[in-house]
């Protein structure tokens, strides 16, 4: 609907610009058509600048309302990675706890509601990628989760370089020297 009465007024604009140009022969008349078009138009780019505005503010609004949601379901992987790490750092041969496998079946839900299709793709390598690295050791478990740490940071809106190691910030100074072998 919108667009046929842009239409009509843009083929009424174009009219009264023809009638102007040439239709009327006194020089008042052809300046009063001339300002009244220019008033329209002036009109009609305020109104389109105040619905671009609000459409912008419209999606601005619901993208953060989108990464509010993405980072609460970001969370339940944190609780169940770290959990995880806790576990491969103290031996323990069952890696995952009743809790973490809670919170990665939170995490998947989520998923499927709030992650794109290249995140989900991501989470699916990881997780085949995870398996491997489970008998490995945390090392191995850490540099997984750091590639898919940065998927999920760049779903956020966040650029990482990937110079820096994202799950570097839970280890000691030793262990990062090691996470770098």
């Amino acid at each position: 609907m919108p667009k046929i009465w842009l239409s009509l007024l843009s083929l009424f604009l174009v009219a009264l610009l023809l009638w102007a140009a040439l239709g009327v022969s006194e020089t008042q008349h052809r300046i009063a058509i001339l300002a009244i078009v220019g008033v329209v138009l002036t009109a009609m780019s305020s109104v389109f600048t105040i619905v671009i505005n609000n459409k912008e503010a419209r999606d601005r609004e619901i993208r953060l309302l989108i990464q509010k949601e993405q980072q609460k379901v970001f969370e339940h992987f944190y609780t169940a990675f770290f959990e995880m790490l806790k576990a491969a750092k103290s031996s323990n041969k069952n890696l995952l706890t009743k809790n973490a496998i809670n919170e990665m079946y939170e995490f998947k839900r989520g998923l499927m509601n709030w992650g794109s299709e290249k995140l989900i793709a991501d989470y699916l390598q990881y997780e085949a990628e995870m398996e491997e690295a489970s008998s490995r050791g945390a090392s191995a478990m850490l540099q997984v989760g750091d590639k898919f740490l940065k998927s999920m940071r760049k779903e956020l809106g966040f650029e990482d370089k990937g110079s820096v190691n994202i799950m570097s910030i839970i280890l000691d100074t030793q262990a990062r020297k090691e996470l770098v072998k």
